[in-house]
């Protein structure tokens, strides 16, 4: 176009603060590593995913997955719970991935999570035993 200026001049780079708002994904320095723990939440991840397969097959374990992606959309807590205790709780030994899914409950959900845990087993659960994952690690699940 004729007589459009450019916010940029001739011969000078764009800043990346221009480019992207600041955000991490662009920077002087190229692409970043990836957050400090990503290497423990992925295996976390990885084991949980194993285990469920194993105990679930795979057709229950895809319902389950559908569960937790609508729940990443909606958090619609209840609609997930209802999913997860049905397919944990058919067989006494899944109780366990039932107790290790509370790491995949959002944090505003985690105490009516173990609420729930705690009246279903009938004991308080330790959560010091599961492991835990932040809002962070859980936004980067592969569900």
């Amino acid at each position: 176009m004729v007589g459009a200026q450019s916010s940029v001049s001739t011969g000078s780079q764009l800043d990346t603060q221009q480019l992207n708002r600041g955000g991490r994904h662009l920077s002087q320095q190229g692409l970043k590593a990836a957050p400090a723990g990503s290497d423990k939440k992925n295996e976390v991840h990885t084991a949980f995913l194993a285990d469920v397969k194993k105990a679930l097959g795979p057709e229950k374990s895809a319902q389950l997955f559908q569960a937790i992606r609508s729940y990443k959309k909606t958090d619609h807590y209840d609609n997930l719970v209802t999913t997860v205790v049905s397919l944990f709780t058919e067989r006494d030994e899944n109780i366990n991935l039932l107790i290790r899914f509370g790491g995949f409950v959002r944090p505003h959900h985690k105490k009516q999570y173990r609420e729930m845990l705690d009246a279903l087993i009938g004991q308080p659960i330790s959560t010091a035993n599961s492991p835990t994952l932040s809002e962070e690690q859980q936004g980067a699940a592969p569900f």
